[in-house]
């Protein structure tokens, strides 16, 4: 799913959410392009910032969420880059048909809303559940992966 040459949209571990640092540290050290959220106060969302040293470029933002240093370059949805990014995605809990439960106030969705990459639910495998409500504005996941398995929910092939 993380094909060669892709750059890659993850995030920093919040609370109970799979800590997916020495992955993301790995990552950049294979050259590949590193993106992560940072939050926009006045806008009340989030846009992307490329990262390329985790120790030295990320401070402690919204919700005390590591993130990007605000003096760094803000990229903003719509994220229909070409080659598309893949997307890593925390959330509370996931379904095996790609539904998302996040923290109810829509920034992953409206990050997401237009990214034309796979997107990846990262999630532990107490987290996925029989079904989640949607709505219309919730961006489904293609896959989503857990310590111990990969469920593909009918959407990109990788």
């Amino acid at each position: 799913m993380l094909t060669e040459g892709r750059a890659l949209a993850a995030y920093m571990a919040f609370g109970l959410e799979p800590d997916i640092y020495d992955y993301l540290v790995a990552w950049l050290q294979t050259g590949k392009a590193l993106y992560l959220p940072a939050f926009i106060e006045h806008e009340q969302a989030y846009a992307m910032v490329a990262v390329h040293d985790l120790d030295t470029q990320l401070v402690a933002g919204h919700y005390g969420i590591r993130e990007p240093h605000p003096a760094l370059p803000r990229l903003h949805p719509p994220f229909d880059c070409e080659p598309p990014w893949t997307w890593l995605v925390p959330g509370l809990a996931f379904d095996q048909t790609g539904n998302r439960l996040g923290r109810g106030r829509g920034y992953y969705d409206r990050l997401l809303a237009g990214a034309t990459g796979i997107k990846i639910g990262v999630a532990h495998d107490c987290q996925i559940v029989p079904a989640i409500p949607t709505h219309a504005h919730d961006v489904r996941m293609d896959y989503v992966a857990t310590e111990t398995r990969v469920v593909s929910c009918g959407g990109h092939i990788a």
